[in-house]
Order: structure tokens, then sequence, then C-alpha cells
């Protein structure tokens, strides 16, 4: 169990390094872009509640002040980090079998895993639009 922490340790340390080296360019400031970073990290993390204040605690901020600097007032092209993200994740799931859902709602998923093999959900044709898919990973 240890070894397949580590492992999946390492490859997030690299996909989010990549990441923010996609956007870098997308920020006025060197501390825009570490805040940035920050921010993504405090919004992954256990936290109860997402907002500034508690992301400010949990990254071990004195306040929430460079947090809201952030989101009202920091300079960044938007749209282009979008765009460069969304290269980024086409990059690393090219050619790869796998089936990229985005759930934008936020609600918990009641799976255990976040996969499943594909058999185990058989597709349907004439779905509606709010029906998901599970990823499926080769074996």
């Amino acid at each position: 169990m240890a070894v397949e922490v580590t492992i999946a340790q390492a490859v997030w340390d690299r996909v989010f390094e990549a990441a923010m080296k996609a956007i870098a360019d997308c920020f006025a400031r060197p501390e825009t872009r570490s805040t940035a970073a920050e921010m993504i990290m405090g919004l992954l993390a256990e936290v109860d509640t997402r907002n500034c204040w508690t992301l400010a605690q949990a990254l071990g901020h004195p306040g929430p002040h460079r947090l809201q600097h952030l989101l009202s007032r920091a300079r960044f092209d938007h749209d282009r980090a979008r765009e460069e993200i969304a290269r980024l994740v086409v990059r690393e799931l090219a050619g790869q079998y796998v089936v990229l859902v985005a759930d934008e709602t936020g609600d918990a998923n009641p799976r255990p895993a976040a996969w499943a093999p594909a058999a185990s959900t058989p597709a349907r044709s004439g779905a509606s639009g709010s029906a998901r898919s599970p990823c499926t990973w080769p074996r």
C-alpha cells in the first residue's frame, strides 16, 4: 500500500508541476503565480469548509488577504489559463484508453473508487445528457 501511495504522490507532483508550468505565463507577477498554486492545493486539501479564511489557515497563512487578493484584484489571463490546462489534459490523456468525466456539481461520488471497468456499466444509446459514464482504464 505504501508503494502505491508513493507512486500516486509522484504522479500527482509531476502533473501538478506541469500544470503550474503550463499556466505560469498567464500571471503578471511571480507572487500571484505562487499564491495560485497554494490556492489550488488548499482547495484540494481536506478541510470542512472552503473559503479564504479556512484555506489560509490550512496553508499556514496569517490571514485570508493573499487569497482574497488573488480572487479579486490580481492580474492574470483567465481565458489563456483555461486553454493551457485543456491542452495539458489532452496531452496527458493522449493515447490512453480513458474517458474523462467532468463533474461540476461538486456532489460527492457515492462509489468508493473513482473508476470502474467499462463492463460494469453498459452504455445506452439515447441516454439523457445528464447520464454519466465511468472512467475506463486498460487492464
